[in-house]
């Protein structure tokens, strides 16, 4: 065997650097700030691919130089890459792409997000060589853990600690918490089981059980229940493991074969109307689930092959929008950008090829563990448990950033323990090269631009003078396409909302500023329109805009705004949000026929829908009481 140079200062401050910036990763669950839209979860996107780009670079460098730290792939990484290629695949052919490869602010589980992803994939098995690099790894991602679950204990004791959290701590939602806490889980099971002294064996189920103890004081029910049909089947595999005898081996397939029927039991009744099991999640969590589900479905017969695109779900729902939405059957929710679950969101995104992708990528996951069961490595049994009990949770939920930053970490692990058949090759220089050359560009695109863009649309609200609002709407409505389409809606809402606050000799001062705001939104959100006439809130918050412009300034008619909510409607025939904006474009119209007709049609298919009794009898009350702008404005 050939053997390798030494280290210079050089190599071992590469190495230094590129373990910093993994273990920077596992911090990003604790990133929250206020100037950003959704501070929980965009100001965690954006860190994430300004540390991903500069982590990735170093580490290039670093395996072109030392063949030992040279990227092992393995089975696992190569199928990823597949189901990678696959979404990329999905993105050209989808109905969006521009909106697949940014993807939303709300979300940022894009295209681009997925390819940096997967390029942190090399790194951390090509730099967390050892057992002992792994366990040091984990080590810092069960301190961050801690600190998640002691942030969101203390918010149940009323400390205020998160920015808007929805019981989910730093993490933002509930069920992406317990995501989360069940991942950390397994990587703590990890650490017990491969820890050689027994201190950290203890320590180490000290925190298993206190993020226990946090994950049941969530209301992340689906976590809950797979974490206890996770530990039930961790129970068995040791079992299995460590059984001297044939009644013991039996006993724990008995209990894996319970497991299994207890599961598919649950899963069939879950949809049979009436069901004890399909009541119980109706109460728990809505409805709604099942009412997207039905359409997911529809949606995915429509397009099956590769689906419609990464990101593009709201599509689906504009095309198959269900009058529940909004009721409180429906969880009181008129947008979803998600259908709630993990398998069905992704036959949407990816259609069946990428599905089938998935599954293999599972399959050869659970079959790696499986040869490392056999051969009595209890990690295994850990993860496999571990693995299951978050598949079993995505079947109600979808993933965030953190949660799929977290999954890439337990892939990376999975490969660890099942080890490289081939050597690695090391990296050739005119790859860190290049990647050095291209790195200012990509930092540009996909990390100045997309930041200065989202930071501009908040700036945009405490502008100190109207030449710097105009700027920064400019800015805010134009500058890189990740979340564009929701910057430019709510850019729009927001000018609609100032319109109909003035009255004609406020208008009239800042009859500037308005025109020229009213041209940017405009222009904006009819090219948001024009390349995805899927996104209704566009329609509704232009014609806002137009309804209350129309009123001052010439060049903007009532009929500017009846005419595009005709085109949303085009789109989605039974959007209760649009019938109702198009009922206040004909109430000021004095049309009051055609806007009860709006309101009793739109009452009619959704009885549940609190709003809309509500803006029936405000219709009703205008057309006997006379029409005001206060009440007007209900109906967007």
């Amino acid at each position: 065997m050939n053997k390798l140079p030494q280290m210079t200062r050089w190599d071992v401050g590469l190495l230094w650097a590129v373990r910093v910036g993994l273990a920077l990763h596992l911090l990003i669950p604790l990133v929250q700030w206020r100037g950003l839209l959704f501070p929980l979860g965009s100001t965690k996107a954006h860190a994430f691919l300004l540390l991903s780009e500069l982590t990735v670079v170093l580490y290039l460098w670093l395996a072109s130089r030392r063949k030992e730290y040279a990227p092992r792939i393995g089975s696992v990484g190569v199928w990823l890459y597949v189901f990678i290629g696959a979404l990329a695949l999905a993105t050209v052919f989808g109905v969006d792409p521009l909106m697949s490869f940014y993807s939303g602010i709300e979300r940022s589980t894009g295209l681009l997000f997925w390819f940096h992803l997967g390029a942190l994939y090399p790194v951390l098995t090509g730099v967390l060589r050892s057992q002992r690099d792994w366990n040091a790894f984990l080590a810092v991602a069960a301190m961050v853990a801690t600190l998640v679950s002691l942030a969101h204990l203390g918010e149940v004791v009323g400390l205020r600690a998160v920015l808007g959290s929805t019981g989910g701590s730093t993490i933002g939602n509930s069920s992406f918490f317990g995501a989360y806490l069940l991942l950390n889980m397994m990587f703590v099971g990890v650490l017990a089981v491969r820890s050689a002294m027994r201190r950290s064996r203890l320590l180490a189920l000290s925190v298993l059980a206190l993020f226990i103890f946090t994950l049941l004081s969530t209301t992340a029910y689906a976590s809950i229940y797979a974490f206890f049909g996770g530990g039930v089947l961790f129970a068995a595999l040791a079992l299995w493991q460590r059984a001297r005898s044939r009644a013991g081996r039996l006993t724990a397939v008995g209990l894996v074969t319970v497991l299994a029927l207890t599961f598919v039991s649950i899963v069939t009744l879950a949809f049979v109307p009436g069901s004890a099991v399909r009541e119980a999640i109706i109460h728990q969590t809505g409805e709604a689930r099942f009412v997207v589900w039905d359409i997911a479905l529809e949606g995915a017969a429509e397009r099956p092959i590769f689906g419609w695109g990464p990101e593009n779900v709201p599509a689906v729902i504009a095309t198959h929008y269900d009058p529940c939405f909004g009721s409180l059957r429906c969880d009181e929710n008129p947008w979803f950008d998600r259908v709630h679950s993990k398998p069905l969101d992704l036959l949407l995104d990816v259609g069946l090829v990428g599905l089938m992708v998935f599954v293999l990528l599972w399959a050869v996951v659970v079959r790696g563990l499986f040869r490392r069961l056999r051969e009595g490595d209890l990690a295994a049994s850990v993860l496999l448990a571990g693995l299951a009990a978050y598949v079993v949770q995505s079947l109600t939920v979808f993933d965030s950033l953190t949660t799929l930053l977290m999954w890439i970490v337990a892939l990376a692990l999975v490969g660890h323990v099942l080890g490289a058949k081939k050597a690695p090759r090391q990296v050739a220089t005119w790859v860190p090269a290049a990647a050095t050359i291209l790195l200012p560009a990509a930092l540009v695109f996909f990390v100045a631009l997309p930041f200065s863009g989202h930071r501009a649309t908040v700036r945009v609200l405490s502008a100190p003078t109207a030449e710097q609002r105009l700027e920064l709407y400019e800015v805010a409505t134009t500058r890189s396409g990740y979340g564009i389409d929701f910057r430019r809606a709510f850019l729009a809402n927001e000018t609609g909302n100032a319109l109909w606050r003035v009255d004609a000799v406020q208008a009239e001062a800042l009859s500037e500023l308005f025109t020229k705001e009213i041209a940017l939104t405009e222009r904006a959100n009819l090219q948001t329109i024009e390349r995805a006439p899927h996104y209704l809130r566009s329609y509704i918050y232009l014609a806002y805009v137009y309804q209350g412009a129309a009123r001052y300034f010439d060049g903007y008619s009532l009929e500017d705004a009846q005419e595009l909510l005709k085109r949303g409607l085009e789109v989605s025939p039974d959007s209760h949000e649009l019938h109702w904006a198009l009922a206040a474009v004909y109430l000021e119209q004095g049309r009051t026929d055609e806007a009860l007709a709006l309101t009793s049609a739109s009452l009619a298919a959704g009885p549940e829908v609190v709003r809309a009794q509500k803006l029936h009898a405000l219709a009703q009350q205008m057309v006997e009481e006379g029409v005001t702008l206060a009440l007007l404005a209900e109906f967007y």
